[in-house]
């Protein structure tokens, strides 16, 4: 039996994310996701909220809904960086910009 290759498992990955993309933001789950870990990032101090300079790697950003919340929380000086494999999350992304 033959296994799929890195890039087929991928492209099939991708596939799902890229066809929730346009709807990812209403459903429940992502937003409660979101909200849980900024509270444990506040929690724990590990958000510097005062920093003079700060930057911000959101990997597998989705449609931004972490970055959103957290530029509410930061500095204005504060940069992100936002990737995600998926082409229709991104999408969602830049419309929103």
């Amino acid at each position: 039996k033959m296994m799929p290759t890195t890039e087929t498992t991928q492209d099939a990955v991708n596939h799902d994310w890229n066809s929730m993309a346009d709807k990812w933001d209403t459903i429940v789950g992502p937003t409660q996701y979101r909200d849980c870990f900024v509270q444990k990032l506040l929690d724990s101090n590990i958000l510097i909220r005062n920093a003079s300079q700060l930057l911000v790697v959101d990997f597998g950003c989705g449609t931004g809904l972490l970055t959103e919340r957290l530029r509410e929380l930061v500095s204005t000086k504060t940069e992100f960086v936002m990737l995600d494999p998926a082409q229709e999350m991104v999408r969602v992304v830049q419309e929103k910009n």
